[in-house]
């Protein structure tokens, strides 16, 4: 985006000075996903050792972001008779306003003379009102005002590489084998909240193996069949992850 701002003079410096209400900052768009997971996955057969947890079970966020490309030229009138135009084939990040409108902020500043017009070097974005794929206006981040684009500019919306996956490690859950008491299998029951152990979650149950040495363990929503154990190990197989 270029812009013509030629500088106000000083007298025109104090009568722009003053300026609207700052409007919210753009954020960067992204589509957000969670998803539960587990270790070791659901419906394998597993042996583990005393201490070795049957299920842990935690949170995966995926964060997709997406790229804009502008198509065509336009141009917006400011106040006090400066202009800017923003180019075809300018490429940023899609960003979104408050109220879930469309922007498109890369690159875009209005600098020196724009101290008079709008108080300050400020950011600037496009903005599709309507979501129809066109920008209809140009605003700053701090002057409450929107300016028409003319004519609109049309852009593509094409998805980024998602470049990471991001663990969230504040809350996850597990079962962990304590062996065998007096014939019955102890399994201890805890969760973390930011890392640390949640007290009024922590609980160890005893589950008793019938004739033939084996059992089902079941707690919130959890489910393991066993199909063997001793004291110092466990074979079994998670049929439910924990409950949301």
């Amino acid at each position: 985006m270029r812009y013509f701002l030629p500088l106000c003079s000083m007298f025109i410096l104090s009568a722009c000075a003053s300026r609207p209400p700052s409007t919210t900052p753009p954020q960067i768009f992204e589509d957000t996903t969670n998803e539960n997971i587990y270790s070791p996955s659901l419906g394998q057969k597993n042996e583990i050792m005393v201490g070795d947890s049957l299920l842990k079970e935690g949170i995966k966020t995926t964060n997709q972001k997406y790229e804009i490309k502008l198509l065509n030229d336009g141009k917006a009138s400011l106040d006090n008779g400066y202009t800017t135009t923003v180019k075809r084939n300018d490429i940023g990040n899609k960003f979104i306003l408050k109220n879930s409108y469309t922007a498109f902020c890369e690159g875009v500043y209005a600098r020196s003379g724009a101290v008079d017009l709008l108080g300050g070097s400020s950011k600037a974005c496009l903005v599709d009102f309507d979501n129809d794929n066109h920008f209809e206006s140009v605003m700053f981040s701090n002057y409450d005002k929107y300016f028409s684009l003319t004519p609109s500019v049309q852009y593509q919306t094409s998805p980024l590489p998602i470049d990471s996956k991001v663990i969230d490690k504040s809350f996850w859950r597990e079962a962990v084998f304590q062996g065998l008491e007096e014939g019955k299998i102890k399994i201890l029951f805890r969760e973390y909240k930011n890392n640390l152990i949640r007290a009024a979650f922590n609980q160890t149950i005893t589950y008793e193996l019938d004739k033939n040495g084996q059992s089902l363990i079941a707690f919130k929503g959890f489910q393991a069949k066993v199909h063997s154990a001793s004291s110092t190990k466990i074979t079994y197989t998670v049929i439910t992850p924990f409950s949301n």
